[in-house]
């Protein structure tokens, strides 16, 4: 990962293993040269190397850092007089939301904004994502801790509803603006599991706009999101959310591994449709199943089976090399990215297999693309 601290340039980066750290390594660019700070490597008889002897109390980082342990953790909790500010910059810079862990700490966390500093844009949002919602107002009932009702529009006026009775959409939203309004103001970066978990896609698309948006984002907050939505790629008119640059793509290899490379390898044009080549599967990362395939493996699993080995062995093609991620040497192991055959073309072919395994198997007229219309033999 590359970072500025104090005008500095640097590089961090670790590789775990199972039950150790693998590697860890930090270079720093002062004046646009580059500097090796840390050089770990487990396979090595000499674990640690520390080129230019830059890092003070050297022997005791090495002492004290556990083989399962970041020699930069190590750094931290020691009050390392060089890397504890390193180290105090991702405890304070990263942080991470998963649409499945710690929603209730992040409404709760939402729930003390409209009394603060963010309450203005905290109803703005809420209002402006056409939920119906007009307003929020804090309640503090007994000593319980204070809850939010949210008022809706309604035919005879504005209506407070509970907070149990709003939908896992509306709370979903709810509970991202105040880490997102936060990261905002103190320039963090934003971590997101699944942005589009619980929103619509649209609602995802105006997040990476705040963050795109010099006015909204003015102190440079950066954005780190997965999805599984493609859509996220492009706008309604057509144009591009998210250049080939900042996009990343996964795919798992035949022995289950997770490759990940970047969209750029696969050069699209300058003016591709980058979310309908993705839905195409022109880019890789998309999953290996073919219309109908669910319910045909239901009806004739054996048979099924048989044909989709058989059609997977002939459109098989080159994979995507593996990529790891900011290696030491910068070095990058990808050689080209896969482009399968279209899905009406590979849909084709394993109905043709699957109508010659099973006699039984209509198929619609040869000259347009071909589906199940039905089972003419029950027993077939």
């Amino acid at each position: 990962m590359d970072l500025v601290l104090d005008g500095v340039r640097w590089t961090y980066g670790f590789e775990l293993g199972a039950d150790r750290v693998e590697a860890e390594w930090l270079h720093s660019c002062p004046r646009g040269r580059r500097q090796v700070w840390l050089d770990r490597d487990a396979s090595r008889a000499k674990v640690y190397d520390w080129p230019g002897n830059r890092v003070k109390d050297r022997a005791g980082l090495e002492r004290r850092t556990r083989p399962n342990a970041l020699l930069l953790s190590t750094a931290g909790t020691d009050n390392h007089p060089q890397l504890t500010p390193l180290f105090h910059w991702f405890r304070r810079n990263l942080w991470l939301i998963n649409p499945e862990d710690e929603r209730e700490q992040r409404e709760a966390f939402t729930t003390r904004e409209p009394t603060g500093s963010r309450a203005r844009r905290i109803n703005e949002l809420l209002r402006v994502a056409d939920l119906g919602i007009t307003g929020a107002e804090v309640v503090q009932e007994g000593t319980g801790p204070a809850t939010v009702k949210r008022t809706h529009r309604s035919a005879s006026g504005d209506v407070a509803f509970d907070w149990t009775r709003e939908s896992f959409g509306t709370r979903s939203w709810f509970a991202l603006l105040g880490p997102l309004l936060l990261a905002l103001d103190e320039g963090a970066v934003l971590l997101v599991d699944e942005l589009d978990a619980s929103l619509h896609p649209r609602f995802a698309a105006e997040v990476v706009r705040l963050f795109h948006d010099p006015q909204a984002n003015p102190r440079g907050a950066q954005l780190v999101f997965t999805s599984h939505d493609p859509s996220v790629l492009s706008t309604p008119s057509g144009g591009r959310l998210l250049e080939p640059g900042q996009v990343w793509l996964t795919e798992k290899d035949e022995e289950g591994a997770t490759d990940l490379y970047p969209l750029t390898a696969a050069s699209p044009g300058e003016d591709e449709d980058l979310m309908k080549s993705c839905l195409a599967g022109a880019f890789g990362a998309v999953p290996s199943l073919l219309e109908g395939q669910i319910a045909r493996r239901l009806l004739w699993p054996e048979t099924c089976s048989a044909v989709e080995r058989r059609s997977a062995r002939d459109r098989r093609c080159p994979g995507v090399g593996r990529q790891r991620l900011g290696s030491r040497s910068g070095a990058s192991s990808f050689d080209g990215v896969r482009r399968p055959a279209s899905v009406p073309e590979s849909d084709a072919a394993f109905l043709q297999g699957l109508h010659e395994a099973v006699p039984g198997v209509a198929l619609e007229d040869q000259s347009r693309p071909m589906r199940v219309l039905g089972v003419a033999d029950r027993d077939a």
